[in-house]
């Protein structure tokens, strides 16, 4: 590629694996654990559904707001999230590569977060027996995160995890609330993932 004239690659996978062909990483990484019990139940006003195609101009704004001037980042548009979201991408991705959230999901979602018309969080969600994380998110305030988390915790007792796993920024604007709430995080370019 440097022959070629190429000024960046960028891949997801194995950092331990692709340093060795001179990789490097963009970006830190930060693995979390929240326990469920941390989690209260949530009745406001804020509801959480599944994402659609309909949602990507919503769901793109969030994006850039939550990831203005960070690096390590693949921009998204609101064509690339709409293609994403009627394919269920990154669904293939994680199913067959553990690398990127640790575990092979049996079930992963887009989820939105509304309140009022007004689409105020997002998130993804990777889920199988006994396991649940999350990769990718932003909220527009504590009430969008209470009401995702108490979603998500209502999952994670279903299928009898006690924590959520947390693949994301701890500086985010989900990441902060986390740790608020109790979440423990592991920062570096490669972390290991910590359960108890």
């Amino acid at each position: 590629m440097r022959e070629r004239g190429f000024l960046i690659s960028h891949l997801s996978g194995a950092p331990a694996f692709y340093r060795r062909f001179g990789y490097v990483e963009a970006c830190g990484r930060s693995l979390g654990w929240m326990r469920v019990v941390n989690l209260a139940s949530y009745s406001g006003r804020v509801a959480v559904r599944d994402a659609g195609p309909p949602d990507a101009a919503a769901l793109c704004g969030l994006f850039e707001e939550e990831n203005a001037g960070r690096t390590g980042c693949i921009r998204r548009d609101a064509v690339q999230w709409a293609w994403q979201l009627e394919t269920g991408h990154p669904r293939g991705y994680a199913a067959c590569n553990d690398g990127l959230i640790g575990f092979r999901p049996e079930r992963e979602a887009c989820l939105v977060a509304e309140c009022g018309g007004k689409t105020v969080g997002y998130l993804r969600l990777f889920v199988r027996s006994g396991r649940v994380a999350l990769h990718e998110w932003a909220v527009a305030d504590d009430e969008a995160a209470s009401a995702m988390f108490a979603y998500v915790g209502e999952i994670a007792t279903r299928v009898q995890s006690e924590g959520i796993e947390l693949s994301i920024p701890s500086d985010g604007s989900l990441g902060r609330w986390t740790v608020e709430q109790g979440a423990t995080f592991e920062e570096g370019p490669d972390p290991e993932p910590h359960r108890p």
